[in-house]
C-alpha cells in the first residue's frame, strides 16, 4: 500500500514537469528570420576580363599616356566592377601620380560610382595637392546631393570635422565640401556652422569662412559669430537675396562714407562762410568742384554751395558753363551745376548778359540729357526770368519758356515743369496757352474742359493761374479767360484737390468778380466733401464784395457740427469788408445773428456781435437793427442760462425800447412759474440790480421776490434769513419802505421758528 502511493506521487510529479517544460519551450520558441537581401558584389572575372584590367590599369598609371585616355580606362574600370577591376580602382586612387587620381576621381564622380565613396575618403580627403583636392571636393559634394549618394556620408564627414585629432588639412578640405554645396546652399550652411567653432584651427575655421562666402556670395568678415548672427536673421532667404543685400550694403557704406566725407566739408566751409574774406572758401569750393578725382556727390556739393553763396564772378560762373560742355560730367553733377547757374542770377560773361541763358536754353534742348536734368534747367531758367524782370534778357527766357507749352511737351513728360516756371515767372501771356491746353470748344460753342485730363495736369494749371501777375497793360480779355478756366475747374467734380485748387487761385485773381462770387456760392452748397467746404467758404468771402456770399457761408454753417469757428471767421471778413460803408447791410447782420442764436452756434455770437463795424452806433434804421442784434445775443445769454450777463444787455437796451425787458420779465416769471423760486429769486433780484426799468416793473418784482422767499422760508430758513440780510444791507439796492417792513417781518418770523429740529426717535419695528 505504501508503494502504490509513493508510485502515485511520482507519477503526478513528471506530469506536472512535462506541462512546465512544453509552456517554457512556447515561450521561449525564436521565429526565424527572413535573410536580408544581400547586395550586389563585384562578379566573378572571366579570364578575358582579367587581362583587360590589367591592360587598363596599366593605361590608367602611366606616365605616357594623356588624360583622356587614363580617363576612359578608369570609367571602363568602374564598368567592369569585378574584384580585379575595383582592386584597380582603389590602389589608382592612391598612387604617386596626381593626374591618375584625379582621373580617377573624376570618372567616379562621372560614373555616380557610390562603392568608391569610403575610398574616397580615405585616399584623396587629405590631399594638399590643389587638383586632387578639387577633384575630390566636387566628386563628395555631388554624392551629397544625389539621391543615389553614399549611405550616411554626411555623418562620416562630420565626424571627421568634430575628431579634432585628424590632420588640419583633411578637416579643413571636410569643411570645403559642403563649402561646394551650391545647389543646396542653406544644407552646406547649416552644416558648417553647426560643425565648425570659433576655438578651431585657424586653417579650419578659414575653410569655413571661404566656403560660407562660396556658398552665399557675399562677405562678412573672418568671425564665425558674425555669421551665426547673419545666420540667423537671412536663413529664410534665397541665395539671390543674399547678393541683393550684401550689394545694396556695400552700396550704403560707400555712401555713408562720401556723405561723411562731405558733412566734414559742409562744416568746414560753414565756419569759412562766417569769415569776412571769403576767398579761402571760394578757392576750396572751386577746387573740389573742378578735380575730377573727386567723387561726383562731393563735387555737385560744392556746386549747390558755389549757388547758395551766390559767386558771381566770371571765373566761378565761366567753371560751371565749362562743366556744361564737358560729355563726361555725370547728371547728379550736371543738376547741381545748373542749379548753382540759376541761383547765381544774371552775370555777364565776356560782356554778354545772354550768356547764361542761352546756354542753358540751349542744355534743355539737348535730347541726349536725362530728364532730371531738364527739369532742373527750366527751373533755374525761371529763376533768372524773375530775376531779369521786363528786361528784354527777362522778355526772352520766359518766351523760350512759353513755347515749350505744348502737346509734345506733354508727351515727353515735361509739360508740368514747364507750367511750374512759367507760373514762377508769373508772365501773363502765359493765360493763353495753359487756357488752350485744357479748354475746347464743344458742339454748342462754349469753352469747356478737355475730356481725358489728368489729375496732376488739373492741379498744376491751378497753382499756375494763381500765381500770374495780371497788370493795365495785359489784353482785356485775358484775366477773364483765366477766371473762366479756373470757374470750370471749380466744377470739377472728379477731383476734390483740384477743386480746392482752383477756389484757392480765385480767391487771388477774382477779386470783385460777380461771376466768381456765383461760382463760390454754387461750389460751396455742391461740394459733397464737407472738409473741404471752409477752404471754399473762405476763398468766397475774399472775392466777395456784395455780401451774397454770407447765405452760402450760413448755408455751411448750419450743415457743420466741427467747423463753425470757420466759418464765423469767414463771415466776420465779409462784414468788415463789405460794411457798414460797403453793400454788406445790417439787415443781413440781424439774419446772420438771429441764425447763429437759434441754429446752435450761439456761442460764437459775441465775438461776432463785438465787431467795430456792428458796435459802433449808427444812425436810423441801423441803429435799431444793431439794437435787434444786440437782443439776440441777449436772449442767447438767456437760453444758455446766463442770466448775469443778459440783464445787462437788456438794462442797455431797454433806454431805446423798454418792450425789450418784457422778455426779461417774463424769463424770470416763468422760472417762478416751474417752481424754480429761488432762481427766480436771483433772476428779480438782478433785474432791480442792473436794469433800467419802470416803477411799475420794479414793484412787480420786489413782490414776485417776497412771494419766492415765502415759498422757500419753510423749506430752507438758512437761505431766506441770508437773503433778506443781503437786501436789507444792500446800500445800493434799498426796498420800498413797505417791502422793507414786510422783509423785516419775515425774518423774525424765520428766527423764532428756526429750523426743525432733527428727529431723532427711533423708528419702530414693524411687527
Amino acid at each position: 500500500m505504501r508503494r502504490a502511493r509513493v508510485l502515485i506521487y511520482i507519477l503526478f510529479l513528471a506530469f506536472v514537469a512535462s506541462i512546465a517544460l512544453s509552456t517554457f519551450a512556447d515561450a521561449g520558441e525564436v521565429k526565424p528570420e527572413k535573410p536580408k537581401p544581400k547586395k550586389p558584389g563585384p562578379k566573378k572575372a572571366t579570364p578575358e576580363e582579367s587581362a583587360q584590367v590589367k591592360k587598363l590599369y596599366e593605361n590608367l598609371t602611366s606616365n605616357t599616356k594623356s588624360e583622356l585616355d587614363k580617363f576612359d580606362a578608369a570609367q571602363k574600370l568602374i564598368d567592369l566592377h569585378t574584384p580585379d577591376a575595383d582592386k584597380a580602382i582603389r590602389d589608382a586612387l592612391s598612387f604617386n601620380n596626381s593626374s591618375t587620381v584625379c582621373v580617377t576621381v573624376a570618372a567616379i564622380h562621372k560614373k555616380n560610382a557610390t562603392v568608391f565613396i569610403s575610398d574616397l575618403l580615405y585616399c584623396t580627403l587629405g590631399s594638399k595637392e590643389d587638383n586632387v583636392r578639387q577633384r575630390m571636393i566636387d566628386a563628395l559634394a555631388f554624392f551629397l546631393t544625389d539621391e543615389k549618394g553614399g549611405e550616411n556620408l554626411e555623418e562620416q564627414l562630420g565626424a571627421i570635422i568634430a575628431d579634432r585629432a585628424q590632420s588640419e588639412t583633411r578637416r579643413a578640405n571636410t569643411v570645403a565640401v559642403f563649402g561646394a554645396l551650391k545647389k543646396d546652399p542653406h544644407k552646406g550652411i547649416a552644416f558648417i556652422l553647426g560643425k565648425v567653432k570659433e576655438d578651431d584651427s585657424s586653417q579650419v575655421v578659414k575653410a569655413a569662412v571661404k566656403s560660407l562666402e562660396n556658398l552665399t556670395g557675399i562677405r562678412k568678415g573672418p568671425k564665425l559669430s558674425v555669421w551665426r548672427e547673419w545666420w540667423k536673421q537671412n536663413k529664410n532667404k534665397s541665395r539671390e537675396d543674399w547678393k541683393t543685400d550684401y550689394i545694396k550694403q556695400i552700396e550704403k557704406e560707400n555712401e555713408r562714407n562720401v556723405e561723411s566725407r562731405i558733412k566734414t566739408l559742409n562744416d568746414n566751409w560753414d565756419l569759412l562762410a562766417k569769415q569776412p574774406d571769403k576767398q579761402i572758401l571760394i578757392k576750396d569750393l572751386k577746387e573740389k568742384l573742378g578735380d575730377k578725382d573727386e567723387p561726383v556727390k562731393l563735387r555737385a556739393s560744392a556746386a549747390f554751395r558755389i549757388g547758395e553763396l551766390r559767386i558771381r564772378d566770371q571765373d566761378t560762373v565761366k567753371r560751371l558753363l565749362l562743366l556744361i560742355d564737358e560729355q563726361d560730367v555725370a547728371g547728379e553733377l550736371l543738376s547741381a551745376v545748373v542749379c548753382a547757374l540759376g541761383k547765381i542770377g544774371i552775370t555777364k560773361v565776356n560782356g554778354n548778359e545772354a550768356a547764361v541763358p542761352s546756354r542753358l536754353q540751349k542744355l534743355y534742348d539737348d535730347a541726349q540729357i536725362i530728364q532730371k536734368t531738364r527739369v532742373v534747367t527750366i527751373g533755374a531758367l525761371a529763376e533768372l526770368a524773375k530775376q531779369a524782370g521786363q528786361t528784354a534778357v527777362g522778355r526772352g527766357i520766359s518766351e523760350f519758356i512759353l513755347s515749350k507749352i505744348d502737346p509734345e511737351t506733354e508727351k515727353s513728360g515735361l509739360l508740368i515743369p514747364v507750367l511750374e516756371a512759367i507760373g514762377d515767372v508769373g508772365d501773363s501771356r502765359a493765360v493763353g496757352p495753359v487756357a488752350d491746353l485744357v479748354l475746347y470748344v464743344d458742339t454748342s460753342g462754349n469753352r469747356a474742359l478737355r475730356p481725358a485730363l489728368t489729375g496732376e495736369l488739373k492741379r498744376t494749371v491751378d497753382r499756375v493761374l494763381g500765381k500770374l501777375k495780371f497788370g493795365k497793360d495785359d489784353p482785356p480779355n485775358n484775366r477773364a479767360q483765366a477766371i473762366k478756366c479756373l470757374l470750370l475747374l471749380l466744377a470739377d467734380m472728379e477731383d476734390q484737390d483740384v477743386r480746392r485748387l482752383a477756389a484757392a487761385s480765385l480767391a487771388v485773381v477774382g477779386v470783385g468778380v460777380p461771376e466768381v462770387t456765383i461760382g463760390l456760392d454754387t461750389a460751396v452748397r455742391n461740394e459733397p466733401n464737407i472738409r473741404q467746404r471752409p477752404q471754399l467758404t473762405e476763398a468766397l468771402s475774399k472775392v466777395d464784395t456784395t455780401g451774397r456770399g454770407a447765405d452760402a457761408i450760413l448755408w455751411a454753417l448750419g450743415n457743420s457740427t466741427t467747423d463753425a469757428e470757420s466759418y464765423i471767421n469767414h463771415l466776420k471778413t465779409l462784414v468788415s469788408k463789405c460794411g457798414p460803408d460797403g453793400k454788406f447791410n445790417y439787415k443781413k447782420c440781424l439774419y446772420v445773428a438771429r441764425y447763429l442764436r437759434t441754429r446752435g452756434h450761439g456761442s460764437h455770437l459775441p465775438g461776432f456781435l463785438d465787431m467795430n463795424d456792428i458796435k459802433n452806433p449808427i444812425k436810423g434804421d441801423n441803429e435799431k437793427i444793431r439794437l435787434d442784434c444786440k437782443y439776440e445775443l441777449g436772449r442767447f445769454y438767456l437760453d444758455s442760462r446766463d442770466h448775469k450777463k443778459a440783464v445787462p444787455l437788456f438794462g442797455e437796451l431797454v433806454a431805446a425800447d423798454s418792450q425789450r425787458l418784457d422778455y426779461l420779465l417774463g424769463h424770470a416769471d416763468a422760472s417762478f412759474g416751474t417752481g424754480s423760486f429761488k432762481s427766480a429769486f436771483d433772476k428779480y433780484r438782478d433785474i432791480i440790480k442792473n436794469a433800467n426799468i419802470n416803477p411799475q416793473q420794479v414793484t412787480h418784482c420786489w413782490n414776485r421776490m417776497l412771494e419766492c422767499l415765502g415759498r422757500v422760508k419753510d423749506t430752507d430758513t438758512d437761505w431766506v434769513k441770508k437773503r433778506i440780510d443781503e437786501v436789507l444791507k444792500d446800500a445800493e439796492q434799498k426796498p420800498p419802505a413797505d417791502i422793507k417792513k414786510k422783509l423785516e417781518e419775515l425774518r423774525a418770523k424765520v428766527a423764532e421758528t428756526g429750523p426743525k429740529p432733527p428727529d431723532n426717535s427711533k423708528p419702530k419695528t414693524p411687527k
